[in-house]
């Protein structure tokens, strides 16, 4: 049975700080045109917090290590945006359960993390918010596999329905926070929120595809 272990998800995480942390500026420079130009340095400190439990937390099992990681970055004052992140990370923790292949497990995760957020944000498809790229990123996977697509192919086409959807949020009006105080003006920005989770669904598939993970 192919499973999904825990040193596996350490890489995925691993994976995706770095991809956040190379665009911090990017980040900041989005935020700076449809929010408070700090997205960036918000991320910078979940992803400081996730590195920080990963390198100190090394006796736990997959699961217990997840809901770490999420606690300490909602005990960081990063804000709403941290806030939900921290949710995300506790949330896959959910999906972990015994005996379960990497399909399996992945897609329960991902379920699961997303629920947090959502349940967390308040926000659909379609308010340009991180909803926007996590959304479809998550039904992409659960899809690809169902659909009888490999693990590797259902990761490489989540980082990529992710991309997509927080491209499309760039002609989307904002509803939340200070950006929809712009209202048409934030037309053909990038939110900031789907850009991270988009970042962060591209470190996990370039950790699956380093490892060939299950092609």
């Amino acid at each position: 049975m192919k499973i999904l272990s825990t040193m596996d998800i350490t890489g995925m995480l691993e994976s995706a700080a770095a991809h956040v942390m190379s665009s911090i500026q990017e980040l900041n420079e989005l935020d700076t045109q449809i929010g408070d130009g700090d997205h960036g340095t918000t991320m910078k400190r979940v992803m400081s917090s996730l590195c920080k439990t990963l390198e100190t937390d090394t006796e736990n099992d997959t699961k217990t290590l997840l809901d770490s990681i999420g606690w300490n970055i909602m005990s960081q004052d990063g804000g709403s945006a941290g806030m939900l992140m921290g949710m995300f990370f506790s949330g896959l923790a959910k999906g972990i359960e015994p005996d379960q292949t990497a399909e399996e497990r992945m897609s329960a995760m991902l379920k699961h993390g997303a629920d947090a957020l959502l349940s967390g944000s308040g926000a659909g498809v379609g308010e340009k918010t991180m909803v926007d790229a996590l959304v479809p990123a998550v039904s992409t996977f659960e899809e690809t596999i169902k659909g009888g697509g490999d693990f590797l192919q259902a990761m490489r086409l989540s980082s990529i329905a992710a991309r997509q959807g927080a491209e499309d949020s760039k002609k989307m009006l904002p509803t939340r926070g200070r950006a929809k105080n712009l209202k048409e003006r934030a037309l053909g920005v990038a939110d900031p929120g789907a850009t991270s989770i988009a970042l962060i669904f591209e470190g996990f598939y370039h950790y699956c595809e380093h490892r060939g993970l299950y092609d």
